[in-house]
């Protein structure tokens, strides 16, 4: 039988230090033939030259502005052809393994289309999170909700691998920075596509490396994605029914906010962006229904009904709320799947 093709894809911005230690794991990968291919997102110092002239097996992609993480990734996919696309972040070292390992968990289960690793953030104490995280019905990424680590809603977007044939081009452009791994896997699992977690195989990563701080800018397009996902990725009845987790979740923001010192004119900003490319959501929401093979439930089911990470007495009372309402809604999050299991 013929070996699949594989792209690995390796995105940085301003980042030579990071990217050629990243690419000496890339080059210790043990799949043979591999094509690695640096997008470089509109960098300033010169890192596309020093790739040129440093590595001249791999191959550089220089992009004469900063397309976003989506858009680059973007780019770096149509410039390629693949059975199989790695997408990798230039702050990530990867273990001799992760390709043939993720290729092989693929390629033995026709219905997944996306796969991840384990992942070791170098910049958090582990320690306090023995447990995978899922989404909220809200889009907010939650802490410690599965149990079995081989367990997820999505990978990670710092390192994953996909199929090309089942998702085509991974990223919606418009989204910029942030919740892109979120509505791939998200999409994926629209199509009736399963998503995999090779725990066993992990990454280090450093995070928050290229994208800085988490500041206004980023809080708008955090808060702006979320919505988009919400409101393209769920039918209409989902989101109705799960709007009285927003209120709560915006209750719990708003006061976490308040407490930090944080202005809400960053998810002010995205509202009104909502508001304004009304015709645009409807668009993209039309799109994404149109590939829908499976009913949302099949996908509530990986996701959380908690709305908060906080575990103080205010965040213990929210979440507590927020899976009352679930059971009301008949929204079966993973919470009553897991209760279910033997």
């Amino acid at each position: 039988m013929n070996r699949p093709t594989v792209a690995a894809i390796v995105l940085t911005y301003n980042g030579w230090d990071r990217v050629k230690k990243c690419l000496a794991t890339v080059l210790a990968q043990d799949w043979p033939d591999l094509k690695i291919l640096v997008v470089d997102n509109g960098s300033a110092d010169k890192t596309p030259d020093k790739i040129r002239a440093n590595y001249p097996g791999v191959e550089v992609l220089s992009l004469p502005e900063n397309l976003g993480f989506a858009g680059a990734n973007n780019a770096g996919v149509s410039h390629t052809r693949s059975d199989y696309v790695a997408l990798i972040s230039d702050d990530v070292f990867l273990p001799g393994n992760f390709i043939s390992s993720l290729v092989a968990a693929l390629e033995a289960d026709p219905r997944a289309a996306l796969a991840g690793p384990g992942v070791f953030n170098l910049q958090l104490n582990m320690a306090h999170y023995p447990y995978n995280g899922s989404m909220s019905l809200t889009g907010t990424v939650i802490q410690n909700v599965f149990r079995d680590t081989t367990l997820t809603f999505g990978a990670a977007g710092c390192s994953l691998i996909y199929k090309r044939d089942l998702l085509g081009l991974p990223f919606d452009e418009d989204y910029g920075f942030f919740h892109e791994e979120i509505y791939l896997a998200w999409r994926a699992r629209l199509k009736g596509f399963t998503v995999l977690r090779l725990p066993n195989v992990v990454v280090k990563h450093i995070g928050g490396a290229t994208v800085g701080k988490l500041d206004d800018e980023n809080r708008y397009y955090l808060e702006r994605n979320r919505l988009l996902n919400y409101l393209t990725l769920f039918s209409g009845r989902t989101r109705r029914r799960a709007w009285p987790l927003w209120c709560l979740a915006r209750l719990g923001e708003r006061v976490g906010d308040w407490r930090q010192g944080r202005s809400q004119k960053p998810l002010r900003r995205a509202r009104r962006w909502i508001r304004a490319h009304q015709p645009l959501v409807r668009a993209k929401r039309q799109t994404l229904q149109s590939e829908r093979k499976v009913p949302d439930q099949e996908i509530i089911r990986w996701m959380t009904c908690r709305v908060t990470n906080h575990q103080g007495l205010a965040g213990r009372w929210l979440n507590r709320l927020a899976l009352w309402w679930c059971w009301l809604a008949g929204l079966k999050t993973w919470e009553f799947q897991e209760q279910s299991r033997p």
